[in-house]
C-alpha cells in the first residue's frame, strides 16, 4: 500500500481516474437468522428497561409462595444454603427479590426484565429435568419519571399488557389476552397471553401480584406488576421478517364503528372478528377508543367503540 502510494505521488494523483472498484452485488431472498433472546433484550432496554441477572436456585418456601408444585421442583442434592435448595420454577421470583432490594434502598421506580431458564420436572418419568426459556417483566411505581411536567400516577395492568403488546409487534407477532386466574396475581389483573389474536397457544401470563404474595415476599408500598413469557414459544411463532411496503397513493379512510355488546363480551373479541372479516380487505388497524356503560346503555350491556 505505501509503494503504491509513492508511485501516485510521483506521477500525480490528477492523474489517477475515478473509478469504483469492480465488485458483484447480489440480494438474497433468504430470511436471515434472528435470535429471539438478542431481539427481545433489545427492544426492552429501547423501551426504558433494565436487565436482571440473578441465580437460578430459590428455597422451598419460596417455591410454596409462589403456589409451585414443589415435588416437580429440582432439588438440589448438595445446596449451598437452605434458601438455594433449589433451582427456579419462574422468573418472576428473581425479578421480585430485585424489587424488595431496590425497594429497602428507597428505590420503586423499577423497570426491569430477566432472560433466563425455569427448571422442572415432567409429569412423565424423565432422566433430566424440562428447562424452558422464559421471558419475565416486572413494573412499579410511577408512569413517568420524576418531573415538574409529569404526573404522578402509578403504572397499572395496561402499561405492562402495552409493553408486551409492542414487543410482540417488533417480533411480527400479534398476541391475544383472556383474563384467567392465576394463583400469583390478582384477580381483578389477571390474563392469559396467547400465541395470536384468539385463544390458541398459551405463551405466557401477566397480572398484578397478589396482595398476599406481595406481603409475603416484603413488598410495600406502590403496586407491581409482572409478566412470564415462554420464549421457545415466541420464537417458533415470531412473524416474517418484516419488509418495505411503498407509501400509498391515497389518503387513509377511517371509520368509527359503535356497537352494544354484552357486558361480559371482551373488545378483544369484537376487535378479532372485525380483523377476519377485513383480512381480504385493505385494513390496517383496528382500535377500540372508548368504552361506555350508563345512561342510555341497555341493561347488562355496554357501548364499545372502535376505529
Amino acid at each position: 500500500a505505501d509503494l503504491i502510494e509513492e508511485v501516485g505521488r510521483l506521477a500525480g494523483y490528477d492523474e489517477l481516474p475515478a473509478l469504483l472498484p469492480a465488485a458483484a452485488s447480489r440480494s438474497s431472498e433468504a430470511a436471515l437468522p434472528r435470535d429471539a433472546e438478542a431481539d427481545v433484550r433489545q427492544a426492552l432496554v429501547g423501551f426504558g428497561f433494565l436487565e436482571n441477572v440473578s441465580l437460578a436456585f430459590c428455597s422451598q418456601d419460596e417455591l410454596q409462595l409462589w403456589h409451585k408444585e414443589v415435588p416437580r421442583a429440582v432439588e438440589l442434592a448438595n445446596p449451598l444454603s437452605q434458601k438455594q435448595s433449589h433451582l427456579r420454577m419462574t422468573m418472576m421470583a428473581g425479578l421480585a427479590n430485585a424489587a424488595r432490594l431496590n425497594q429497602d434502598h428507597g428505590q420503586e421506580q423499577l423497570r426491569l426484565f430477566e432472560l433466563g431458564r425455569t427448571f422442572c420436572w415432567d409429569v412423565r418419568a424423565t432422566v433430566l429435568p424440562e428447562q424452558g426459556r422464559r421471558l419475565g417483566i416486572l413494573m412499579r411505581g410511577r408512569r413517568q419519571p420524576v418531573q415538574w411536567g409529569a404526573g404522578a400516577d402509578p403504572v397499572d395492568f395496561y402499561d405492562l399488557k402495552g409493553v408486551v403488546e409492542h414487543l410482540g409487534q417488533l417480533l411480527g407477532q400479534t398476541f391475544g389476552f383472556t383474563a384467567d386466574d392465576h394463583p400469583e396475581f390478582h384477580p381483578r389483573a389477571s390474563a392469559t397471553i396467547w400465541a395470536g389474536p384468539s385463544p390458541s397457544t398459551p405463551i405466557g401470563r401477566l397480572g398484578e401480584l397478589h396482595p398476599d404474595l406481595a406481603e409475603g415476599l416484603g413488598l410495600e408500598g406502590s403496586l407491581v406488576f409482572a409478566a412470564e413469557l415462554d420464549v421457545d414459544a415466541l420464537e417458533s411463532h415470531r412473524g416474517a421478517v418484516p419488509r418495505f411496503a411503498p407509501i400509498p397513493r391515497l389518503p387513509p379512510a377511517p371509520r368509527d364503528l359503535s356497537f352494544f355488546i354484552d357486558r361480559a363480551v371482551p373488545a378483544a373479541e369484537v376487535v378479532a372478528k372485525i380483523q377476519a372479516a377485513g383480512a381480504d380487505h385493505p385494513l390496517v388497524a383496528v382500535d377500540v377508543f372508548d368504552v361506555y356503560e350508563g345512561k342510555g346503555v341497555p341493561e347488562g350491556e355496554k357501548r364499545l367503540a372502535v376505529s
